[in-house]
């Protein structure tokens, strides 16, 4: 997406495409780059499920997804994965393990996954962020639920195949 003015020089849409998705200003060559975006996703097992939030915004939403968001700035993707976690499902995330980095998706975004450690039980009941989820639930890996993201469909699938 281009901008209407140029910040370099402040001249109204001066752009040219110089490709790969940038824009450069023809007036002083200020060059709007397109980077993918950072989410960082928390894969959270629970016994033989998966912890899952529904998403309460688009895109996606009343589907289930990942507990996960985009990277804050200057913040470490795991500390990310971490505290979406925790702000999605006040579930607190132990020892993430990079599990998965894929990027030229269609969004433009770029999906960085950890495995937590794994809980035996929750010891208290998930709740959800409301702005953000409208509901939290563990899904047996046999019986998951529509995902909002077919991403997230590999992620799973990767992370918990058989040996």
């Amino acid at each position: 997406m281009k901008p209407r003015h140029c910040a370099g020089c402040g001249r109204p849409d001066p752009w040219e495409d110089v490709g790969q998705g940038r824009v450069r200003c023809r007036a002083c060559g200020f060059v709007v780059w397109s980077n993918p975006v950072p989410v960082a996703l928390a894969v959270q097992p629970v016994g033989r499920g998966v912890l899952l939030v529904r998403r309460a915004q688009d895109p996606g939403r009343g589907l289930w997804a990942l507990p996960g968001g985009y990277l804050n700035p200057h913040e470490a993707p795991e500390d990310a994965a971490r505290r979406e976690l925790q702000e999605e499902t006040a579930v607190v995330g132990r020892h993430p393990q990079l599990v998965a980095v894929v990027g030229g998706l269609r969004d433009n975004t770029l999906i960085i996954a950890y495995r937590m450690e794994p809980l035996v039980d929750l010891q208290a009941p998930v709740t959800a962020a409301p702005e953000e989820v409208l509901d939290v639930q563990v899904f047996s890996l046999d019986e998951l639920p529509l995902l909002a993201f077919s991403v997230h469909e590999e992620i799973l699938a990767a992370v918990f195949k058989e040996p």
